[in-house]
């Protein structure tokens, strides 16, 4: 009875497997089938004396099979397996797909098969064991495994079949086997035993596998340029794809799109995960990945790359192995970076394609919140079009603003969000430095809480209209094609101290819903050449990244008129000046600026400044206006505060009047009564007068210095 019959029955041979582990258990069987007359066979062979000759016709009568008896049975089990396989082609074999895959010989195949089958049948690994102790070694090796496959005791043709051990030692080393050991690796034994529904589970790697073919919003354009230029390149040679941007830019989702139109699967690697200080733990990792690439058949996307290039001297060994192996496990390659790589890296030939990744442009970006926005209309009535005009962000943190936003609705019991809210959510993706040259400015003020000359206010809300419908300017009306700088809005404050200036910074702030942060100048202006640009630079640049208003409180040692060049000194001070100028110009947010002394300033800034607002000192009626607003309902005071007198006997300026009214409220809290009356108001008025050196008599209080009396000194 021929051993074939005992794993096979020849009426399945044209029938479809029924499931992955009838076909799992064939091969198995396939390889037991030739192992198990093998042992057979060097039991026989061990009773001669192997150094000189063994009876080949006295074992064969011995065993009661042939070795061509042996060898039949073998192949007929893999016609057997193939027959059924091709039953029904729809049917996924993950072995079969590696076979494909990796172009297995039929050899290399019972080496895996065989391998394996020792981790799984005890009853396998038993008859390896026996043929191990017969060569007197530990575990199977390459060699002996070819010595069964062919049922033979020693290697019969030193030539070829040489090359054929090395050619799959060769293979299987790079795609199947542990690094320097002769088993599996236990992604591809999770590939094979489990037909692949394991996925790769590995820190810092990704199997991205095509979906459904969705165009992108925006930069469809050069995800079609990449794929046309994978198109026309040669089937066999190794492309490499080079994509340089910010992070968050974009680039991943490029590569994403491009692999989807090709309908292959991508295997991302981010080289900051993988163990970069360990060369065998990143030479392993690097492997699987490079493996699972091979497995899915798709491209692979390295990302961080500039990493290794921050410091060529310690991580050379890893750029050397990836540039070294990467090419045998994929054709195409992407390569992401952050920075530019051209200086270190040799990128040079047909076979590469370098792509540069801008920040968006204004269209781009509104059309990117509005694609977005879709997903949270029903969660904030704020429009995309607002967002896109407020934040110059790039897609990462676009999608990041609106993850946040539906965290924090889901947060608030879906309570819908505001506009401040979702500003709120846009700064979260923004990380600054710029506290360390200039301060957060918290402001309330509104509209209705600045007094201000009619005419400057109005000036002021168009400066904001500005930022609310440059979308319709630059965009709609194409003024982008004729504006290429000077996007930005920048202000001038000008009047005396405490008029106002500062708190309209605020309101602005509040109406846009954006940041504020009022600079430091003693942080800036350096008395070293090159430094105060140095630094105008960092925060003009931290200012852009972050979409926040920029404030230089008392601007005047910055914008004087400039002066005749008589000496370095002289020179360097114009420099900073139109430096800032040009800064100013290049920032496409908002720089407000404030100054006491408006004659101080160089007519020749003017151009470059949007809007000058003046700040007069208040008039009667405004100090009015500002004495009635400084005091919250909440406040508990007397019926007959008189805001009128108060008005019209002293004149000073809102900021006066705030400290006043700060003042005046700690001295009613102080109070048996803790109710608010003119004594207490009266009172901070003579404390913030003797400030300024004025010292305040009865008299001086008219129709109220009998409050007043005796406490004149």
């Amino acid at each position: 009875m021929e051993k074939f019959a005992e794993f096979f029955n020849m009426n399945n041979i044209l029938k479809p497997y029924e499931n992955y582990d009838e076909y799992l258990k064939d091969n198995f069987s396939w390889v037991e089938i030739i192992s198990a007359r093998y042992i057979v066979f060097i039991n026989e062979v061990k009773k001669f004396d192997t150094n000189m000759f063994y009876d080949r016709k006295k074992i064969q009568e011995e065993m009661g099979f042939s070795k061509e008896t042996a060898l039949k049975d073998f192949r007929s089990a893999r016609f057997f397996i193939n027959n059924r396989v091709k039953a029904n082609k729809k049917i996924f074999y993950s072995g079969e797909y590696m076979i494909r895959k990796y172009k297995l010989s039929t050899f290399e195949w019972f080496c895996v098969i065989a391998l394996i089958s020792c981790k799984v049948s005890n009853r396998l690994r038993k008859l390896f064991g026996g043929i191990n102790d017969f060569f007197e070694q530990k575990k199977l090796n390459l060699k002996t495994l070819y010595k069964i496959y062919n049922f033979s005791y020693e290697i019969d043709n030193v030539k070829s079949d040489c090359k054929i051990l090395d050619d799959a030692k060769y293979k299987l080393g790079a795609l199947c086997f542990e690094d320097d050991k002769f088993e599996v690796s236990s992604r591809i034994f999770d590939f094979i035993i489990y037909n692949s529904e394991k996925n790769l589970s590995l820190s810092g790697a990704k199997v991205v596998l095509p979906t459904k073919n969705v165009r992108l919003c925006i930069r469809e354009d050069i995800a079609v340029n990449i794929k046309n230029f994978i198109t026309s390149s040669g089937k066999r040679d190794t492309v490499f794809i080079y994509i340089q941007g910010d992070s968050g830019i974009g680039k991943r989702t490029i590569i994403k799109r491009v692999a989807e139109i090709q309908e292959e699967a991508l295997t991302m690697i981010n080289i900051s995960k993988c163990h970069i200080d360990d060369k065998e733990k990143f030479k392993n990792i690097l492997i699987t990945c490079f493996r699972e690439a091979t497995l899915n058949g798709g491209y692979i996307g390295i990302i961080g790359l500039d990493i290794l290039y921050a410091d060529t001297s310690k991580y050379q060994h890893n750029i050397d192995f990836i540039f070294d192996k990467i090419g045998l496990y994929a054709r195409i390659i992407f390569m992401l970076s952050d920075t530019d790589l051209k200086k270190v890296v040799d990128l040079g030939g047909d076979r590469f394609l370098q792509i540069n990744l801008e920040n968006l442009d204004s269209q781009e970006r509104l059309t990117l919140w509005t694609e977005n926005f879709e997903g949270i209309k029903d969660i904030t009535n704020v429009k995309a079009v607002d967002m896109s005009n407020k934040f110059d962000l790039n897609p990462g943190q676009i999608v990041g603003t609106i993850n946040r936003a539906q965290n924090l609705y889901l947060s608030k019991n879906k309570k819908k969000l505001d506009e401040k809210e979702m500003c709120e959510c846009a700064y979260s993706q923004v990380v600054n430095t710029l506290s360390e040259k200039a301060v957060r400015l918290k402001s309330k003020h509104t509209w209705e809480d600045l007094v201000l000359n009619p005419k400057e206010k109005e000036m002021l809300k168009n400066a904001c209209a500005q930022v609310k419908y440059k979308h319709i300017v630059y965009d709609k009306w194409k003024m982008k094609n004729r504006i290429f700088y000077g996007k930005g809005i920048s202000m001038l404050f000008a009047g005396p101290p405490g008029t106002g200036k500062t708190m309209a910074a605020g309101v602005i702030a509040n109406d846009l819903g954006l940041e504020i942060y009022r600079v430091d100048l003693s942080q800036i202006v350096s008395k070293y050449i090159g430094e105060t640009e140095k630094n105008l630079n960092s925060i003009f640049n931290e200012a852009k990244s972050s979409n926040v208003i920029l404030f230089f409180d008392e601007t005047d040692a910055l914008f004087g008129k400039r002066t005749e060049v008589k000496d370095s000194h002289d020179k360097n001070a114009n420099i900073e000046t139109s430096f800032l100028l040009q800064k100013m110009e290049e920032y496409e947010g908002i720089t407000i600026m404030t100054t006491n002394f408006l004659q101080n300033i160089d007519s020749a800034f003017f151009r470059r400044i949007s809007y000058v607002i003046h700040f007069e000192f208040p008039d009667k009626e405004s100090r009015r206006k500002i004495w009635g607003n400084m005091y919250p309902e909440s406040v508990p005071r007397v019926k007959d505060i008189d805001f009128e007198y108060l008005a019209r006997q002293f004149e000073i300026a809102g900021g006066n009047i705030k400290n006043i009214a700060l003042t005046s409220l700690f001295l009613a809290a102080k109070s048996e009564e803790k109710i608010l009356n003119m004594k207490h108001i009266l009172t901070a008025i003579k404390y913030e007068l003797k400030k300024q050196g004025k010292t305040l008599l009865k008299e001086d209080f008219n129709e109220y210095g009998y409050i007043m009396e005796n406490k004149g000194k």
